[in-house]
């Protein structure tokens, strides 16, 4: 019993001098490259049914051609009142959304036997580079009945602030705070 505790103890200590950052970059950055190329990987156009008669002729709608104007070139990231710009004024230059309001008081706390419980938490999650559009354009019409849309950033990162807590039972309460960030590519 006490040497299993020992070591349990031994074991948490070593982990709490260890870079979490460091550690779960590796691990994580490899599960979420994996993740994005089997979900984000773009398929082929479906093929659609024949369009019935009466339906919008999109590459003649004035409405169409006016949202065409106003989100690309307009809004657009070339646009006067760019998305870059409009991001910037609602987050004082920053770029980036602090999304903490939704992750306040988020933690999970895990038993080991009777040697300790495990608690995971996180403290706050930023989305950060928002303000780095190179490419934004909706509602395109490109034939008569389909528009397309496509977007790229430059710099859109996701950083989660996270703590890592040890209650070892008839020992210390050993804690470690991290941060992990994740820069999101094409």
């Amino acid at each position: 019993g006490n040497i299993v505790k020992t070591a349990f103890q031994d074991f948490v200590f070593d982990f709490s001098t260890i870079s979490l950052r460091d550690l779960i970059n590796v691990q994580l950055t490899e599960y979420l490259t994996s993740l994005w190329n089997q979900t984000c990987v773009p398929s082929p156009p479906a093929n659609f049914p024949q369009v019935p008669e009466g339906m919008i002729d999109f590459s003649n709608s004035s409405a169409v051609e006016f949202l065409d104007y106003l989100l690309g070139d307009v809004v657009g990231s070339e646009g006067p009142f760019n998305i870059n710009k409009i991001v910037d004024v609602l987050t004082n230059g920053t770029g980036t959304l602090n999304l903490s309001e939704y992750t306040t008081g988020f933690s999970e706390t895990v038993p080991v036997g009777n040697l300790a419980n495990l608690t995971f938490g996180i403290s706050n999650l930023q989305l950060s580079g928002i303000n780095t559009w190179s490419d934004l354009e909706l509602l395109k019409p490109v034939s008569k009945h389909s528009l397309a849309s496509h977007t790229k950033t430059e710099n859109l990162g996701l950083e989660l602030f996270f703590f890592l807590e040890a209650d070892i039972v008839d020992g210390p309460i050993v804690s470690r705070n991290g941060s992990l960030f994740i820069k999101l590519l094409d």
